[in-house]
Protein backbone atom coordinates (compact mmCIF):
# COMPACT_ATOMS: atom_id res chain seq x y z
CA UNK A 1 0.00 0.00 0.00
CA UNK A 2 0.83 3.04 -1.10
CA UNK A 3 1.72 5.64 2.21
CA UNK A 4 0.47 9.04 2.15
CA UNK A 5 3.27 11.32 2.37
CA UNK A 6 1.25 14.73 2.01
CA UNK A 7 -0.34 16.63 4.63
CA UNK A 8 -3.70 18.28 4.38
CA UNK A 9 -3.91 20.45 7.00
CA UNK A 10 -3.46 23.47 5.35
CA UNK A 11 -6.43 24.53 2.26
CA UNK A 12 -4.97 25.28 -0.67
CA UNK A 13 -5.92 29.07 -2.40
CA UNK A 14 -7.98 29.52 0.34
CA UNK A 15 -10.74 32.00 -0.11
CA UNK A 16 -11.04 35.41 1.93
CA UNK A 17 -14.35 35.96 4.56
CA UNK A 18 -15.84 38.63 4.10
CA UNK A 19 -14.55 40.93 6.97
CA UNK A 20 -10.84 39.67 5.58
CA UNK A 21 -11.51 40.71 2.13
CA UNK A 22 -13.55 43.47 3.28
CA UNK A 23 -9.48 44.88 4.52
CA UNK A 24 -8.12 43.70 0.96
CA UNK A 25 -10.58 46.57 -0.61
CA UNK A 26 -10.27 49.17 1.66
CA UNK A 27 -5.97 48.55 0.67
CA UNK A 28 -6.86 48.48 -2.55
CA UNK A 29 -9.24 52.12 -2.36
CA UNK A 30 -6.53 53.63 -0.27
CA UNK A 31 -3.12 52.42 -2.02
CA UNK A 32 -2.93 55.62 -4.02
CA UNK A 33 -5.76 58.41 -2.79
CA UNK A 34 -4.98 60.59 -5.11
CA UNK A 35 -6.33 58.20 -7.82
CA UNK A 36 -5.61 58.29 -12.09
CA UNK A 37 -5.92 62.37 -12.20
CA UNK A 38 -2.72 63.58 -11.61
CA UNK A 39 -0.57 67.25 -11.38
CA UNK A 40 1.92 66.70 -13.68
CA UNK A 41 3.82 70.33 -12.43
CA UNK A 42 4.40 68.63 -8.86
CA UNK A 43 4.71 65.43 -9.45
CA UNK A 44 7.33 63.28 -11.16
CA UNK A 45 6.93 61.03 -14.07
CA UNK A 46 8.01 57.95 -11.72
CA UNK A 47 5.57 58.50 -9.35
CA UNK A 48 2.76 59.16 -11.76
CA UNK A 49 3.83 55.54 -14.04
CA UNK A 50 4.02 53.32 -10.41
CA UNK A 51 0.73 55.45 -9.65
CA UNK A 52 -0.81 54.14 -12.90
CA UNK A 53 0.54 50.57 -12.81
CA UNK A 54 -1.09 50.28 -8.99
CA UNK A 55 -4.60 51.22 -10.73
CA UNK A 56 -3.84 47.98 -13.14
CA UNK A 57 -3.50 46.39 -10.47
CA UNK A 58 -6.42 47.60 -8.42
CA UNK A 59 -8.59 46.71 -11.17
CA UNK A 60 -6.76 43.31 -11.97
CA UNK A 61 -7.99 41.74 -8.80
CA UNK A 62 -11.51 43.52 -9.13
CA UNK A 63 -11.53 41.82 -12.46
CA UNK A 64 -10.72 38.23 -10.90
CA UNK A 65 -12.92 38.33 -7.88
CA UNK A 66 -16.03 39.41 -9.87
CA UNK A 67 -15.29 36.75 -12.96
CA UNK A 68 -13.19 33.95 -10.94
CA UNK A 69 -10.99 33.77 -14.02
CA UNK A 70 -7.39 32.08 -13.25
CA UNK A 71 -5.14 34.45 -14.01
CA UNK A 72 -3.74 32.42 -17.05
CA UNK A 73 -7.37 32.73 -18.61
CA UNK A 74 -7.38 36.60 -17.74
CA UNK A 75 -3.81 37.04 -19.41
CA UNK A 76 -5.56 35.59 -22.68
CA UNK A 77 -8.16 37.97 -22.55
CA UNK A 78 -8.62 40.47 -25.24
CA UNK A 79 -11.64 43.45 -25.84
CA UNK A 80 -12.90 41.59 -28.37
CA UNK A 81 -13.79 38.78 -25.67
CA UNK A 82 -15.82 41.54 -23.98
CA UNK A 83 -19.27 41.97 -24.74
CA UNK A 84 -21.85 44.07 -23.35
CA UNK A 85 -25.37 42.91 -22.91
CA UNK A 86 -28.65 43.81 -20.79
CA UNK A 87 -30.40 41.52 -18.62
CA UNK A 88 -33.81 40.49 -18.09
CA UNK A 89 -34.07 43.60 -15.78
CA UNK A 90 -32.61 45.59 -18.49
CA UNK A 91 -29.47 46.11 -16.36
CA UNK A 92 -25.55 46.33 -18.30
CA UNK A 93 -23.76 42.99 -17.76
CA UNK A 94 -20.90 41.74 -19.77
CA UNK A 95 -20.38 38.74 -21.19
CA UNK A 96 -17.31 37.74 -21.22
CA UNK A 97 -16.08 34.30 -23.80
CA UNK A 98 -12.45 32.91 -22.55
CA UNK A 99 -10.69 31.37 -25.25
CA UNK A 100 -9.93 27.74 -25.46
CA UNK A 101 -6.61 27.72 -24.98
CA UNK A 102 -6.47 27.29 -21.17
CA UNK A 103 -7.46 24.93 -18.20
CA UNK A 104 -11.06 24.07 -18.83
CA UNK A 105 -11.54 25.20 -22.70
CA UNK A 106 -13.38 27.74 -23.98
CA UNK A 107 -16.21 29.27 -21.55
CA UNK A 108 -18.36 31.81 -20.91
CA UNK A 109 -19.01 34.19 -17.25
CA UNK A 110 -20.70 37.48 -16.59
CA UNK A 111 -19.52 40.14 -14.89
CA UNK A 112 -20.72 43.65 -13.80
CA UNK A 113 -20.42 46.36 -16.63
CA UNK A 114 -18.34 48.39 -14.74
CA UNK A 115 -15.61 46.34 -14.75
CA UNK A 116 -14.83 47.50 -18.87
CA UNK A 117 -16.02 51.27 -18.05
CA UNK A 118 -13.39 50.93 -15.62
CA UNK A 119 -10.12 49.06 -17.10
CA UNK A 120 -11.35 51.04 -20.56
CA UNK A 121 -10.70 54.30 -18.88
CA UNK A 122 -7.65 53.18 -17.19
CA UNK A 123 -6.20 52.62 -20.78
CA UNK A 124 -7.31 55.70 -22.42
CA UNK A 125 -5.20 57.49 -18.86
CA UNK A 126 -2.43 55.57 -19.95
CA UNK A 127 -2.33 55.82 -23.36
CA UNK A 128 -2.87 60.09 -23.12
CA UNK A 129 0.25 59.66 -20.46
CA UNK A 130 2.43 57.78 -23.11
CA UNK A 131 1.55 60.44 -25.86
CA UNK A 132 3.34 63.09 -23.28
CA UNK A 133 6.21 61.26 -22.54
CA UNK A 134 6.97 60.54 -26.19
CA UNK A 135 6.74 64.24 -26.33
CA UNK A 136 9.26 65.15 -23.88
CA UNK A 137 11.60 62.12 -25.01
CA UNK A 138 11.54 63.80 -28.60
CA UNK A 139 12.34 67.44 -27.08
CA UNK A 140 15.35 66.05 -25.15
CA UNK A 141 16.75 63.73 -28.47
CA UNK A 142 16.08 67.01 -30.49
CA UNK A 143 17.99 68.75 -28.20
CA UNK A 144 20.71 66.37 -28.29
CA UNK A 145 20.68 66.67 -32.00
CA UNK A 146 21.04 70.33 -32.13
CA UNK A 147 24.13 70.15 -29.96
CA UNK A 148 25.71 67.47 -31.85
CA UNK A 149 24.96 65.15 -29.59
CA UNK A 150 24.29 61.63 -31.45
CA UNK A 151 23.63 58.55 -29.16
CA UNK A 152 22.81 54.78 -30.96
CA UNK A 153 19.49 54.38 -29.06
CA UNK A 154 18.35 57.84 -29.64
CA UNK A 155 15.05 57.67 -32.58
CA UNK A 156 12.13 59.82 -32.20
CA UNK A 157 8.87 58.26 -31.12
CA UNK A 158 5.34 59.22 -32.18
CA UNK A 159 3.71 62.12 -30.58
CA UNK A 160 0.28 61.34 -31.21
CA UNK A 161 -1.26 57.51 -31.17
CA UNK A 162 -3.96 56.98 -33.67
CA UNK A 163 -6.29 56.54 -30.99
CA UNK A 164 -6.27 56.60 -27.09
CA UNK A 165 -8.95 54.01 -27.23
CA UNK A 166 -7.61 50.66 -26.67
CA UNK A 167 -8.24 48.41 -29.88
CA UNK A 168 -10.35 45.43 -30.27
CA UNK A 169 -7.62 42.97 -30.42
CA UNK A 170 -5.60 44.36 -27.67
CA UNK A 171 -5.52 42.44 -24.56
CA UNK A 172 -7.53 43.33 -21.70
CA UNK A 173 -4.27 44.43 -19.14
CA UNK A 174 -1.86 45.35 -21.75
CA UNK A 175 1.03 47.08 -20.60
CA UNK A 176 0.51 50.91 -22.15
CA UNK A 177 4.02 51.66 -21.17
CA UNK A 178 6.05 48.76 -22.79
CA UNK A 179 10.03 49.57 -23.74
CA UNK A 180 9.31 47.13 -26.82
CA UNK A 181 6.68 49.24 -28.06
CA UNK A 182 4.14 45.86 -27.97
CA UNK A 183 1.04 46.05 -26.39
CA UNK A 184 1.83 42.88 -23.85
CA UNK A 185 1.16 42.00 -20.32
CA UNK A 186 2.98 42.61 -17.24
CA UNK A 187 4.91 39.46 -16.10
CA UNK A 188 4.22 37.04 -14.10
CA UNK A 189 6.56 38.01 -12.12
CA UNK A 190 5.43 41.51 -11.79
CA UNK A 191 1.68 40.14 -10.41
CA UNK A 192 3.14 38.43 -7.70
CA UNK A 193 4.95 41.60 -6.50
CA UNK A 194 1.82 43.69 -6.47
CA UNK A 195 -0.23 40.72 -4.87
CA UNK A 196 3.03 40.06 -2.29
CA UNK A 197 2.78 44.03 -1.44
CA UNK A 198 -0.92 44.22 -1.44
CA UNK A 199 -1.17 41.43 1.34
CA UNK A 200 1.81 43.07 3.63
CA UNK A 201 -0.35 46.17 3.83
CA UNK A 202 -3.63 44.02 4.52
CA UNK A 203 -1.71 42.54 7.67
CA UNK A 204 -1.02 46.00 9.11
CA UNK A 205 -4.79 45.36 10.50
CA UNK A 206 -4.35 42.95 13.28
CA UNK A 207 -7.25 41.28 12.44
CA UNK A 208 -6.20 39.64 8.92
CA UNK A 209 -4.59 36.95 8.94
CA UNK A 210 -0.78 37.48 9.37
CA UNK A 211 0.50 34.16 7.88
CA UNK A 212 -1.34 34.78 5.14
CA UNK A 213 1.92 35.80 2.70
CA UNK A 214 2.50 31.70 3.33
CA UNK A 215 -0.77 30.38 2.00
CA UNK A 216 -3.27 32.91 0.14
CA UNK A 217 -2.35 32.79 -3.93
CA UNK A 218 -3.66 35.45 -6.46
CA UNK A 219 -6.03 32.26 -6.77
CA UNK A 220 -7.10 33.01 -3.78
CA UNK A 221 -9.05 35.50 -5.96
CA UNK A 222 -10.69 32.54 -7.87
CA UNK A 223 -11.76 30.80 -4.24
CA UNK A 224 -13.19 33.65 -2.91
CA UNK A 225 -15.45 34.54 -5.91
CA UNK A 226 -17.11 30.78 -5.30
CA UNK A 227 -17.08 31.69 -1.65
CA UNK A 228 -19.17 35.11 -1.57
CA UNK A 229 -21.58 33.57 -4.71
CA UNK A 230 -22.37 30.87 -2.60
CA UNK A 231 -22.87 33.20 1.02
CA UNK A 232 -25.21 35.30 -1.75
Amino acid sequence: RVKQRKKHTEESNPAFFPQDWKCIVNVLEYWDEHGIEVDFRNRSWEHVLKQWRQELFRWWVCFQYETGCRPHETNLLRFRDVEVFKDEEGNQKLLISIPEKTKTGRRECVAPWYLLEGITRHKRAGLSMLERLNREHNLRVKARWEKGIKRKADRLKPEFLESIEPNASDLLFFNVFSQKGTRTNYSTTWYEEQWEALLVEAMKNPSFPQDCIHTYTMYSLRSTHITHELLR
